[in-house]
Formats: C-alpha cells, sequence, structure tokens
C-alpha cells in the first residue's frame, strides 16, 4: 500500500484493518490520517499502534471476540475453537501491560480473527462459546500508566474507585472506608495522569492509612519467568552490582564480609 503512495487508496485499507481489530469506519478514514500512513517513513506496526488507541473517528465494539475463522477448519471443532481462542486472548488482556495487538494476537497463522459483535453474531456459531473482550476491568488491568488510562477511558467513579483503591495498597497504603469522591472525580479530569495519581498518594491523603513498614517485595501477581528477568534487570542497573549465590543476591560490601567470615 505505501508503494501507491494514494492516500484514499489508504483510508481503505486502514478501514479493513479497524474491522480486524473490532470496530468499523461510519464516515471513512480521516484525510489527514491516511496521508500520515502513506509516507514511507509509515509502517504497519505503527498504524496498529495508532488504531489500538481507538480514535474517536472509528467505532468499536467491547463485545468484540477474538473467533475461528471458519474456511480454516472443519465445522466440528468451531465451537470448541472460538471459546479456546476467545478465553486465551481475553487473558492477554491481562496478563501485558500495554496495547493489545489483535492483528498478532488473535491470528494463529490465519487460524482465529477479531471481530465486533455485529459480525460473529451473524455466523453459524453457539453464542455460549463466544467470550467477548469486554471492558477493561480495573481489578485486573495493571497499575500502571496504561492501566490508569484503559480505567479512565471508561469515565466510571465505580471502576476507578477500585482502581485508586489497588494503587493505594501498591504504594504501601489502606485505604480506608471509601475514597472521597472529589479525589475519585479528579482522576477522571481530563487533566488526570498516572503521575500526577502517584505525586497524590505519594503525599499521604489522610482517608488512607501509611505504613512506616511498607517494603519493595515481588508482586504476588506477576509470573515467575516476569520476576526472574526482572531480578536480572535490577541486579545490572541497580546502585550495586550484585552477585548471585545460593544464599541470594549479595552487594560488595556483603561479598568482603563473608570472605572474612570464611563463608566464601
Amino acid at each position: 500500500m505505501l508503494g501507491l503512495k494514494n492516500s484514499t487508496a489508504m483510508g481503505q485499507f486502514i478501514e479493513r484493518v479497524v474491522e480486524h481489530m473490532g470496530g468499523f469506519v461510519p464516515d471513512g478514514v480521516p484525510e489527514d490520517f491516511a496521508f500520515i500512513n502513506s509516507h514511507p517513513y509509515a509502517s504497519y506496526r505503527n498504524l496498529e499502534t495508532l488504531l489500538s488507541a481507538h480514535p474517536d473517528w472509528a467505532r468499536w465494539d467491547l463485545q468484540a471476540a477474538c473467533v475461528v475463522d471458519q474456511s480454516s477448519l472443519k465445522s466440528e471443532v468451531w465451537d470448541t475453537a472460538s471459546w479456546v481462542f476467545g478465553t486465551h486472548f481475553r487473558e492477554i488482556a491481562y496478563l501485558k501491560d500495554g496495547p493489545l495487538r489483535p492483528l498478532e494476537e488473535c491470528n494463529w497463522h490465519g487460524v482465529a480473527k477479531f471481530e465486533r459483535e455485529s459480525s460473529w453474531a451473524q455466523r453459524d456459531l453457539k453464542t455460549s462459546c463466544i467470550v467477548p473482550l469486554g471492558a477493561p476491568d480495573a481489578q485486573k488491568v495493571f497499575v500502571s500508566p496504561y492501566g490508569f488510562n484503559m480505567v479512565w477511558l471508561r469515565q466510571s467513579k465505580d471502576e476507578m474507585s477500585k482502581f485508586l483503591k489497588r494503587a493505594v495498597e501498591h504504594m504501601g497504603g489502606e485505604p480506608g472506608a471509601y475514597i472521597p469522591s472529589k479525589f475519585v472525580q479528579s482522576q477522571l479530569s481530563e487533566n488526570a495522569s498516572f503521575r500526577g495519581l502517584s505525586q497524590d498518594l505519594a503525599r499521604h491523603p489522610t482517608w488512607a492509612h501509611w505504613s512506616s513498614t511498607a517494603a519493595c517485595v515481588p508482586n504476588p501477581e506477576a509470573t515467575a519467568a516476569v520476576v526472574g528477568n526482572t531480578i536480572g534487570v535490577v541486579c545490572s542497573k541497580g546502585r550495586h552490582q550484585y552477585t548471585l549465590t545460593r544464599w541470594g543476591a549479595r552487594s560488595p560490601m556483603e561479598r568482603r564480609k563473608a570472605r572474612s567470615e570464611g563463608h566464601g
């Protein structure tokens, strides 16, 4: 498509990509968006990233689901495949701290595709086997800038309250009986951000209890593989260089002390 250098053709291509990402374009792709993605320096990955932000010129279906491509498998496994694909794709949404990539993560060599409800509802599939992605769950998203943005987009005080409770706990605090409605509403304003939330909570508001013995420990929600990789990153970038032994990580001072005591 880039070789054509044609914004109109690119716009038509982008409409198809939007459909494969669970959305549709009611009034055409904006000319400036098509033009930008027609430039030689544009890339498919960059287009996918831009569309994962769900621009408002397209409509995005929260009931979109990863389902089987019926042209690729025998009919007797369609329903099973749709349930497996949909369940797996929804799990991916809460195992990564970043935008989903349906074009890659719901494909499996062309066997699956991401469809909005109006599309998969017309197919000969059992609806009980379809697993829609659904709206972001404030109890499951990462407590991170991306997770904050996903919850913010819902503009729900109830969902934001759930996210804020988790954010307080991640900062070593314990929320009181309730989080002030005014504070919740401030985190749904146009100027709200994860950085701003972190700064607000760092001031230790009185509506929460803050522990003086809080410590940085592994997140029980993280996988062992991620924790293992992060240990390597921390040990290589920390203030001190650490050596991993069967007793754990040791700083240079700890190693010298151990050698002086004859412990290696």
